[in-house]
């Protein structure tokens, strides 16, 4: 949930920035491609999400999780549209779908779902998914994404 605070970070200065260029684009693709999903939500699929797939989950539980998932895919079209920087106005569209999708997505992880599903794993399980999580985050430099945030937000 952390990570949260991050990418919600970079969706408030897409919503400030009003110079979609090139480099700005290329930027925004780089932190959503490789923070949000290749480590953030890749952490919640390959470790959480097939944690669950292992337990009897309730029906409401199940529906956000393939709502989540659904998010991850459609965020993947839209970043992979970015990174072949169309023209400024398909920019736009594309960038305003990132900021209406990942705050009512993030809100839905937090609220409704993370601290609920910790309930269908023990504490060891849970343990055990947290060492997991935290062996993936050594291998990836937080700190690059961070200034990237941090040099936008100036």
């Amino acid at each position: 949930m952390q990570e949260h605070k991050l990418i919600l970070r970079m969706v408030n200065i897409i919503k400030k920035t009003k110079d979609y260029n090139d480099s700005f684009v290329l930027e925004v693709v780089n932190f959503f491609k490789y923070f949000a999903d290749q480590r953030h939500h890749g952490k919640e699929e390959d470790i959480l999400f097939n944690e669950l797939m292992n337990k009897k989950v309730s029906e409401e539980h199940n529906k956000i999780m393939n709502g989540l998932v659904n998010d991850h895919k459609n965020a993947r079209v839209i970043i992979s549209e970015l990174e072949k920087l169309p023209l400024v106005e398909k920019r736009e569209e594309l960038l305003n779908k990132i900021i209406k999708m990942y705050p009512q997505h993030i809100e839905t992880e937090d609220k409704n779902f993370f601290i609920p599903v910790m309930s269908y794993f023990t504490e060891d399980e849970q343990n055990e998914m947290f060492e997991r999580m935290n062996k993936f985050d050594s291998n990836l430099n937080d700190e690059k994404y961070k200034q990237i945030v941090e040099k936008y937000e100036k």
